[in-house]
């Protein structure tokens, strides 16, 4: 995810990458947590095809609805100073579609503390100047 939205979002900052998936990771909690909608993402396998990284009328409906939902989300939670997420449609489609049934606001794991966790340490290192080859490319 963090790839992906680094590359194709114009946010050059990995710690503000960062934060802006901590905004759909906020979303998907509270879609859980107040609509009671569990998981908050939850799409067939035809519709994670075009949501991957694809721009199609069911990504603008599905980044629209999450902009939405952000906007209804911060002002009750008031988390964020700023008022909307910075992804473009296609990037916000693309990262709820990779949040595909994950359980979001599970009490037994720390699902968005986990998710930020390897985005800053990725970033960390990025903003240290250290690149590493993903390990899915070095097995082969």
């Amino acid at each position: 995810m963090f790839d992906f939205a680094y590359s194709n979002s114009d946010i050059r900052i990995p710690a503000k990458t960062c934060k802006e998936v901590g905004k759909i990771l906020h979303v998907g909690m509270y879609i859980e947590e107040t609509v009671g909608k569990i998981p908050s993402f939850s799409f067939t396998d035809s519709e994670i095809k075009d949501l991957n990284g694809n721009l199609n009328k069911f990504t603008k409906e599905t980044a629209s609805a999450i902009k939405k939902q952000f906007k209804e989300m911060n002002n009750n939670w008031n988390i964020y100073d700023d008022k909307t997420i910075r992804f473009d449609d296609k990037c916000i489609g693309y990262i709820v579609g990779k949040l595909n049934g994950l359980y979001i606001s599970d009490p037994d794991r720390d699902v968005f503390g986990d998710t930020l966790e390897i985005f800053r340490s990725k970033w960390a290192k990025q903003e240290g100047g250290q690149f590493f080859t993903d390990q899915k490319v070095t097995s082969l």
